[in-house]
């Protein structure tokens, strides 16, 4: 390395140098952190051995630094935009096809140049800071590390001017009910910036205006943070959530620039040189990056839509006897609605619809039929999977460190499983005999049966699972499971965000309603996000098939409840085959079903209330290892809970509520 670091400082200079240079200490792909740390410290020691390369690398930073304008990507880069997301999202599109031209003295270009890699950022950031620091003390040593005063100062009145005009938002401080605009922290933040700036201008000793500075920047930021943390309380929107986290982002790097200007130390001036050095980097080869502006700008109202869910979702687990009794009630209770809903469907399949009326019909009847089972407080269990997983990972927020985490997200999996069997049980149970008896009743005092044999082998041959599509048409279920579990919480979320229940409390032209009015607020605001949902779930159920037969595709849905009412249908048609191998395939055929809509929503909503919370769950292996012993020493505590529960919900779940819709 040393005789390629002559060449390099022989032959060029400036950024041209540092360019070659980062060529030489780029490591291979798939190095470690701790091999990329060496080739850092290996550069250090040869720099420190010899005094004209240590020179020559010095007065190349300086070079690099003092032709380049700094102060917008220290105020912008890494920093979330103005712009609306859909419109930020529209730029970083046409961004990968017409790439943004940035000035060349602009460090951003000069960024780009010496890191033309996309992935550079990240062998740059698995690198320890520590190692960094080392480097960069080499420039520290010779006194050339100057940083560029103007554009410090710059970058500092303009995050502090913009931060100031986000505090008085009027959406925010809708919020932030405690902050009186008058005397926000907001809008002292500017003040203070300037003053710290002019004392350090003037030569003066900045101390007391650097401390009330970073004190201001605290009380923002703990502001921000605290109307974060309530979310469950206030709501949120895609645009709250976006613009707290950029005041977060701002804050962060007004904090790092100020330290920058007024070092505590050497090592302090290092230490953030490092740290905005890789946030730079990161954010400028990031920069087109539409997936990382998802995840930085809906994080916080993908939190709240599965934490809404979440809440539902500890309803349908049951830990107690007396709880799982009662979800086995609730289970029959839906299983018997929905088997009236399921025929009636059939019946409508033999109209010559056009597919858009179809489409509709279909709809209205999925739609009746889930509305009508949560106004009674039954259970379809298919949809306790979309709603139970966000409560699993709700449960990791509750442990205290990564083992704790696995052995709480074990427990409530085996209850999420014993509570999703016993539905599956009651479902399917209470769906069969009355759809027979339904058939009975039409055969007997109807003009015609509900359905002949050809009819009864077509409601059979549409669940086989080897002759049909029925297990991926399972999946699309699981998937219509999902959305609109998302589309519920997502609701919620709305009628918590925009105080919907004393909006309507308060509304001057329901006052003629007297009591009544408040009853209304309060029904709409608890029901409407369960109710959007339950009709979201039934338009694309209803939608499904016909939407297949326009594309020609092979798109439709299968449901364990409503398969388990056309089974019931074909068995009274075709008694015969209730003990022949056709009857017991029917009957897997039904379960299977069943557990395609329940592992599919299940995954998805799982995947979704993890990364919400910014949790990244590497240790699969070892969460099946603990499933497996468990169900290896007490398998029947999967299908029926002891007497004293091993594994407990949390205390705020009552038990009445257990179970309930």
């Amino acid at each position: 390395m040393r005789i390629k670091l002559e060449e390099i400082f022989q032959e060029s200079s400036g950024t041209q140098a540092i360019r070659r240079l980062v060529d030489v200490v780029r490591p291979p792909k798939g190095a470690t952190p701790q091999e990329i740390d060496e080739r850092l410290h290996k550069l250090v020691d040869i720099l420190l051995a010899n005094r004209d390369l240590r020179a020559s690398f010095d007065s190349a930073i300086r070079e690099t630094l003092s032709e380049s304008r700094l102060v917008h990507a220290f105020a912008e880069s890494g920093i979330l935009s103005q712009a609306g997301f859909f419109r930020e999202v529209h730029d970083r599109v046409l961004g990968h096809l017409l790439p943004r031209q940035v000035p060349e003295d602009d460090i951003r270009h000069v960024i780009a140049e010496l890191f033309p890699k996309k992935d550079d950022w990240r062998w740059v950031g698995a690198a320890s800071p520590e190692a960094w620091a080392e480097l960069f003390a080499l420039t520290e040593q010779q006194s050339s590390w100057e940083h560029p005063d103007r554009d410090l100062a710059g970058a500092i009145q303009g995050l502090a001017l913009r931060i100031g005009a986000l505090g008085i938002d009027e959406e925010l401080n809708a919020k932030l009910e405690d902050v009186d605009s008058y005397d926000s922290p907001f809008l002292n933040l500017a003040i203070h910036a300037h003053e710290f700036l002019e004392r350090h201008h003037s030569d003066e000793s900045g101390n007391d205006a650097f401390d009330l500075l970073i004190e201001t920047v605290n009380e923002c930021r703990d502001l921000i943070v605290s109307l974060r943390e309530k979310r469950s309380t206030y709501g949120t929107s895609l645009r709250l959530t976006s613009v707290s986290r950029r005041l977060l982002q701002q804050l962060d790097r007004l904090e790092r620039l100020a330290h920058l200007i007024h070092p505590d130390s050497s090592q302090d001036l290092i230490a953030c040189s490092v740290r905005l050095f890789i946030d730079l980097l990161e954010a400028e080869q990031n920069a087109h990056s539409v997936s990382r502006l998802v995840k930085e700008s809906a994080d916080l109202l993908a939190f709240q839509i599965t934490e809404q869910s979440a809440k539902k979702g500890q309803k349908y687990i049951s830990d107690t006897r007396k709880g799982y009794w009662k979800f086995l009630r609730a289970a029959l209770q839906g299983g018997a609605i929905v088997a009236p809903f399921g025929l009636f469907k059939f019946y409508l399949s033999q109209f010559p619809f056009s597919l858009a009326a179809q489409a509709l019909i279909y709809s209205l009847n999925y739609s009746v039929c889930f509305v009508l089972i949560y106004l009674t407080g039954s259970i379809l269990a298919t949809k306790q999977p979309a709603v139970t997983a966000s409560a699993i990972a709700s449960k990791m927020d509750e442990a205290t460190s990564s083992e704790g985490a696995i052995e709480g997200v074990a427990d409530v999996i085996i209850l999420v499983w014993r509570s999703q069997f016993i539905s599956f049980i009651g479902n399917v149970f209470a769906a069969l005999p009355v759809a027979a008896l339904i058939g009975f009743v039409f055969a007997t005092w109807g003009s015609a049966p509900l359905a002949d044999a050809d009819g009864a082998r077509y409601l059979l041959g549409k669940i086989h699972p080897f002759e049909s599509g029925a297990l991926f048409y399972a999946g699309i279920a699981g998937v219509a499971l999902f959305t609109a579990g998302v589309i519920g919480g997502a609701v919620e979320n709305r009628v918590l965000y925009t105080n919907l229940e004393r909006r309507i409390a308060e509304h001057p032209g329901l006052r003629w309603l007297g009591r009544g009015q408040k009853k209304l607020a309060v029904f709409v605001s608890k029901n409407t996000g369960m109710l959007t949902g339950n009709v979201a779930l039934g338009v694309m159920l209803g939608c499904a098939g016909p939407i297949g037969v326009i594309l020609g595709l092979p798109f439709d849905i299968r449901h364990i409840a409503f398969s388990s009412a056309e089974v019931g249908l074909a068995t009274f048609t075709m008694p015969q085959i209730a003990l022949t191998t056709v009857g017991l395939v029917a009957l897997i055929s039904v379960f299977a079903i069943g557990l395609f809509n329940f592992l599919v929503a299940f995954v998805l909503t799982m995947v979704a209330g993890l990364a919400s919370r910014s949790v990244t769950f590497g240790q699969t292996r070892v969460l099946v290892g603990i499933l497996v012993r468990r169900f290896l020493r007490r398998p029947w505590e999967w299908f029926y809970p002891p007497k004293e529960p091993l594994y407990q919900l949390s205390e705020s779940v009552s038990e009445d509520e257990v179970g309930g819709e």
